[in-house]
């Protein structure tokens, strides 16, 4: 029997009992058939047991289309593997606006100072702004208890630096 020939269902039955999901993603890669049967799959698995690591792939890269499809299949928004960054801090960092809004919609968490902190001091004045509107402390602190107006000034981000002032920093 050919391999793409085999029913889905046994497709899946043999993809849920496939010791990694590199296994799992080789066989995706077979052919476009496999890989609309299983990419759900693999999207499924990794939300429920790799802390959403595509969806923080996708935040670091400005993948959009991932990072659409990582939450449809469920991952969480506020996910993060101990010791790294969740995935709104990676779009936060790389200056995705796009990713930054879309998280913010599936229910991402601004508890992180350093959110607001790394937006300011990276000069990100539409993601500063879009965090101080949904509710991010304009005087949080960060780094060394330094706040969100000291770094765009340090960093020389006036048009932030002028959003944090007009904002009760």
């Amino acid at each position: 029997m050919k391999l793409d020939a085999i029913p889905p269902e046994l497709l899946t039955t043999i993809a849920d009992f496939s010791s990694t999901h590199r296994d799992t993603n080789a066989l995706a890669r077979c052919s476009s058939r496999l890989h609309a049967i299983l990419n759900p799959l693999l999207y499924r698995q990794n939300a429920k047991s790799s802390h959403s690591d595509a969806l923080a792939w996708a935040a670091r890269t400005g993948n959009m289309a991932t990072a659409n499809k990582a939450l449809a299949y469920g991952a969480d928004p506020n996910a993060s593997k101990r010791g790294e960054f969740g995935a709104l801090r990676w779009a936060v960092a790389q200056g995705h606006l796009d990713i930054v809004r879309l998280l913010l919609e599936h229910g991402a968490s601004l508890r992180d100072s350093m959110l607001i902190v790394t937006a300011a001091g990276r000069g990100f004045d539409d993601i500063a702004r879009l965090l101080l509107d949904n509710g991010a402390d304009v005087n949080a602190l960060g780094y060394l208890g330094k706040t969100p107006l000291l770094f765009a000034a340090h960093e020389g981000n006036e048009r932030t630096f002028d959003l944090l002032l007009r904002r009760g920093a």
